[in-house]
């Protein structure tokens, strides 16, 4: 962390009004010194431009009826909710909300 508070020391007065302390230069730290988990696992579950290696809509029917499934989409996300749509489509025996 005492590398980055030197070389960045603007994080801490540009976040003074919220933190008194270095805490966002330990929190940038910390994300940066731990295993990139989440970007490892979405680099094995893609090919090259994020599409899916085995896409879910493909494998939908082996899915219990009796499980419920919910898709969730960011305002802002490049991805579309037409994929969600589709497996309620495939599945109405599901209960499925998009």
């Amino acid at each position: 962390p005492m590398l980055l508070q030197t070389i960045r020391s603007d994080f801490k007065q540009k976040y003074s009004s919220v933190f008194d302390d270095n805490t966002v230069s330990d929190y940038i730290y910390h994300l940066n010194a731990q295993t990139p988990s989440g970007e490892t696992a979405f680099k094995n579950m893609t090919i090259p431009y994020g599409w899916a290696k085995r896409p879910m809509l493909e494998r939908i029917g082996q899915v219990q009826a009796d499980i419920p499934i919910s898709f969730i989409y960011g305002s802002r996300s490049s991805i579309d909710s037409d994929s969600g749509y589709a497996f309620k489509k495939t599945r109405p025996d599901v209960e499925i909300r998009v």
